[in-house]
């Protein structure tokens, strides 16, 4: 049997360093985008503006060749959703209540990404935790982001559920 070395996680300070512009850029910059826009021009300009913050972010991310933060896609994914159910229907209650949904297509995706041996949670864990090559992919981490990635799916199942 192969013995692999000790698994060594970094810091507090190395995983906040690492975290903090995909945090930004996926969650708080977005948010700020839509409050701005809201309270200086309305309703309808902050659902796209919001999202197309997000959307740009991606399509710099991909030209400059850069790693796709896995926040930023389910970020821009959630937006998108509700920026459409929400000018569809004209209705900014069905932009507030529409995470319902995403809650659903949430859980879909971590299940799938387990099923086709992608999960979802080592990418986000790789956006808030700095990891060299080998770490990454340590068999205990590797058994890690799948069981996570499980019980992200279970847990919005669930949430799903209960709020439906």
């Amino acid at each position: 049997m192969h013995k692999h070395t000790p698994l060594q996680l970094p810091g507090w300070r190395a995983v906040a360093r690492h975290a903090l512009p995909n945090v930004l850029e996926g969650k708080i910059i977005p948010l700020i985008v839509f409050l701005g826009l809201m309270k200086v021009i309305g309703t309808r300009s902050a659902l796209v503006g919001a999202l197309a913050w997000s959307i740009v972010a991606l399509v710099r991310r991909h030209r400059k060749q850069r790693q796709t933060s896995g926040i930023l896609v389910l970020t821009t994914v959630g937006l998108a959703a509700r920026t459409v159910a929400a000018l569809l229907t004209g209705s900014l209650v069905v932009y507030f209540i529409q995470p319902t949904v995403a809650t659903a297509l949430i859980a879909a995706a971590f299940l799938g990404s387990v099923l086709v041996g992608r999960p979802l949670v080592e990418r986000l864990f790789v956006d808030l935790c700095p990891l060299d090559a080998e770490t990454r992919d340590h068999p205990q981490l590797r058994r890690f982001y799948n069981q996570a990635s499980l019980w992200w799916a279970f847990t919005s199942s669930v949430n799903f559920a209960v709020t439906v």
